[in-house]
């Protein structure tokens, strides 16, 4: 469900208005540290700034308007029944706030084994992991992320799970760059296939960072 662009735009408005950034310049490190709560990006972006509470709050409060109308792509939807079909168990993992999310999916009439977002002591990485083990009793072999950030690609790294990248927030070439041997798909029409492939396995990078480098 691709969000990122106006997510983007958003965020980076919030920069000019806030601190004073540059508009192209604060886009492309919202997009650099995507993947986790904008308040930890802004941790990231502008550490100890006294202005980042007031920033983030804006930021969700303009982001939870454009969420409300924004609706999903019927290829999802296809792809999400073709893989409950199989007997997958199909889950939703997002740093949006638990009640912004199970708003949009029950909005949506969306049918997830599993819909996790962010809330205290819980949020997108090891602990949503943790979860799905314990309800499903998978192992982490048994486990695939999608996703459009390079931080999903680090949390898949960190537990040891398979990843397939989702070209969008950032190109085919720029995933080769960072993940030479990750999966990578341009259409969600082409995941259910690679499903079954061993090339789907823990991405390696070069120099990536820890999820703790994140947090």
């Amino acid at each position: 469900v691709d969000t990122m662009g106006e997510f983007a735009d958003i965020a980076a408005a919030v920069m000019v208005e806030f601190h004073g950034a540059d508009k192209t310049w604060a886009t492309e490190k919202y997009l650099e540290t995507s993947g986790v709560p904008f308040l930890q990006q802004l941790g990231l972006i502008y550490p100890g700034d006294a202005r980042n509470p007031q920033a983030s709050e804006a930021f969700e409060h303009r982001k939870n308007i454009f969420f409300e109308t924004f609706k999903v792509p019927e290829e999802t939807r296809r792809v999400v029944a073709e893989l409950v079909a199989r007997g997958l168990s199909v889950g939703v993992s997002s740093n949006n706030f638990q009640a912004s999310l199970d708003r949009f999916v029950e909005r949506e009439h969306m049918t997830f084994a599993h819909v996790m977002g962010f809330r205290e002591n819980f949020r997108k990485g090891e602990q949503h992991i943790a979860y799905i083990r314990e309800r499903t009793g998978a192992t982490p072999e048994e486990i695939v992320l999608v996703g459009d950030s390079f931080h999903d690609a680090i949390v898949a790294q960190g537990n040891g799970i398979g990843f397939v990248a989702k070209a969008g927030t950032f190109g085919v070439e720029a995933w080769k760059e960072r993940f030479p041997h990750v999966v990578v798909i341009s259409e969600l029409r082409e995941l259910p296939p690679l499903l079954e492939s061993p090339a789907v396995k823990v991405p390696q990078a070069a120099g990536a960072p820890s999820p703790d480098s994140y947090a």
